[in-house]
């Protein structure tokens, strides 16, 4: 996939899923099967805030040229996405939520190996 593509496919999947984590925490949590005191909720709510302005940051380096600070950007949601992986896995191979944990997971996934091919595989600019 075109990176300017994979990062327009981050920003609005992540807009999307961290307003709904910001907004409405109790009611994305049921949605997989997770019920949220108001830790929970305080944390779904900081997990949120922090999607949405990885989304914000997708979104402006989406149309950016290839520099260090786009390949900063590139690396970081690489990580982001690997390490979210390996957090939803253990959590739902734990049992801790629903089907619909798998959905975001692979989600993850799939952008970790996208991101991960622009990051490490692709040589030339990050275009």
């Amino acid at each position: 996939m075109e990176l300017k593509s994979l990062l327009l496919l981050s920003a609005i999947l992540g807009i999307v899923l961290g307003l709904g984590f910001f907004f409405a925490p109790s009611a994305v949590m049921s949605t997989f099967g997770v019920s949220a005191n108001e830790a929970h909720q305080h944390t779904a709510r900081n997990f949120g805030s922090a999607v949405i302005g990885l989304a914000v940051i997708s979104w402006f380096a989406k149309d950016a040229r290839d520099s260090i600070a786009r390949r900063a950007i590139v690396l970081g949601l690489f990580m982001y996405f690997v390490f979210g992986s390996i957090s939803i896995l253990s959590f739902q191979l734990q049992g801790n939520t629903n089907s619909y944990g798998w959905f975001i997971i692979v989600l993850h996934v799939l952008l970790a190996l996208g991101f991960g091919y622009h990051i490490l595989i692709h040589r030339g600019p990050i275009d």
